[in-house]
């Protein structure tokens, strides 16, 4: 199972981060009160989806979200897949009947934002007077196209990106749970910025650092030691002849002699990945150049087996 459904949270305790949003929600359920039909806005990656599911399991109670949508106690809805008005209207039909066989029933609305003005006004009516037990929760990434009296008549929360605080502290607990050992603050704080702070595309990477051999994850370490070292590399594929030489002289200067080679590996695995994806012809016999001294470490038709 991919890590990023394995630690997908399951109830607003496990969420990682959105504090406010988080204990706003919590205490609207521990009121026992019927709570308003919800949106949800935030980039992609943000969780919106995920908090949608747990906000309908919790309003229904249910620890299944499988097993709520067979009984019909929460319906899913991608509004990117079915957004024409005759689509809507079925929906709604649809939901009327169900909620007539479950006392609470939650309904997800993902990607909202899709459906037409002319659709979203469909919605309205039944925004405004739901039927009884009925939880609207509505997820977009772009508020803007959604009509304001839809707004209106919805509860609206937004989620920011997660801390980097926050995210080390997750990141670092699901590692441990998975017998990997913990980056440190410095090496996270690198990977953190290569996955543009998103935490989905975090435990992807960690899923695929999982699988690396010692010797590679003391590779990838090297070539991220430095800040500048990934952006260093990417300029290294794109650079003439003399630019590469003056990028390498750069980590001839700031990396310890003991760990140069490391370095000159890792950029090899970097460059390997590229060639793998878009073959550039004009890189072979730089890359040849650049391996010649790593031949003891990594035998040079063995590492072209790779490419």
């Amino acid at each position: 199972m991919k890590l990023i459904n394995k630690y997908r949270p399951n109830s607003l305790d496990e969420v990682a981060g959105n504090n406010s949003v988080v204990n706003s929600l919590t205490d609207v359920f521990e009121s026992n009160i019927q709570p308003l039909n919800t949106i949800l806005t935030g980039t992609t990656g943000a969780g919106k989806t995920t908090l949608a599911r747990i906000i309908a399991k919790t309003y229904v109670g249910t620890d299944s979200i499988t097993q709520a949508k067979k009984i019909g106690a929460i319906i899913e809805y991608n509004c990117g897949n079915k957004s024409k008005i005759d689509e809507v209207r079925q929906l709604l039909q649809d939901i009327e009947v169900k909620s007539m066989f479950t006392k609470k029933k939650a309904v997800i609305l993902d990607e909202f934002h899709k459906i037409s003005p002319t659709a979203q006004e469909e919605f309205l009516g039944t925004l405004e007077e739901s039927p009884e037990g009925v939880l609207y929760i509505i997820a977009t990434t772009d508020p803007n196209k959604i009509k304001p009296a839809v707004k209106s008549r919805c509860t609206l929360y937004t989620l920011g990106d997660i801390t980097e605080a926050e995210a080390y502290a997750y990141i670092s607990k699901v590692m441990k749970a998975e017998k990997m050992k913990p980056f440190s603050k410095k090496h996270f704080t690198l990977f953190w910025k290569s996955c543009e702070n998103s935490l989905r595309n975090m435990l992807t990477y960690v899923e695929q650092y999982g699988r690396f051999s010692e010797e590679e994850r003391d590779s990838v370490k090297v070539l991220s030691f430095k800040e500048e070292s990934d952006y260093m590399v990417q300029d290294y594929v794109k650079a003439s002849t003399a630019k590469r030489c003056k990028i390498l002289g750069k980590f001839d200067n700031k990396t310890p002699r003991n760990d140069l080679e490391k370095l000159r590996l890792s950029i090899c695995y970097y460059l390997t990945a590229i060639l793998r994806n878009n073959f550039d012809e004009s890189l072979h016999d730089d890359l040849c150049n650049l391996i010649k001294p790593l031949d003891e470490i990594v035998p040079l038709a063995d590492f072209m087996t790779r490419i």
